[in-house]
């Protein structure tokens, strides 16, 4: 579940994967990515899911997945029908959203690949010995911020 709001002037996105064993067998960070993926999607273009025209595809990141009983094969294809990648490219109008849609096609296809064989993402990468196992193995949370919002990072770092 992910819920966004926006508090003085900033957007904040709270993601629970509360129950998420009786959604899929698939790991959890593998859901995570397949949710930044998503986020970032319709960063570049959120006028359309295919449930809202009544053809579901399960395999499309674009599909909202209501009642989730499609989240294995969304996440094991980890793909944008051709369709949305038409849709997607038209809306395209800045550098960032271009480098957004390269990251995206990234991300997928790792998840793609860990999916489809059961593996977590993370260790994935570092049986694959990509450049991202190193990133993996270290530990830690980066948190960009305002200055101005010193006293939020304050209280964040408690958690």
């Amino acid at each position: 579940m992910a819920l966004t709001f926006s508090t003085t002037g900033h957007q904040c996105v709270i993601i629970s994967f509360f129950g998420w064993k009786y959604l899929t067998a698939l790991h959890k960070n593998n859901g995570a990515a397949y949710f930044v993926a998503d986020y970032l999607t319709l960063g570049i273009d959120s006028t359309f899911r295919h449930t809202l025209d009544g053809k579901s595809k399960p395999e499309c990141i674009f599909d909202f997945l209501q009642d989730k009983t499609g989240i294995d094969s969304g996440m094991r294809s980890a793909l944008i029908c051709p369709q949305c990648n038409d849709r997607i490219k038209s809306n395209i109008r800045s550098e960032n959203d271009s480098t957004a849609f390269e990251d995206i096609k990234n991300i997928l296809n790792e998840i793609g690949n860990a999916s489809k064989w059961d593996e977590e993402l993370i260790s994935y990468w570092e049986r694959k010995g990509s450049s991202h196992s190193k990133k993996a193995r270290k530990k830690s949370v980066f948190i960009s911020y305002c200055h101005a919002d010193s006293e939020w990072l304050k209280r964040v770092k408690v958690h």
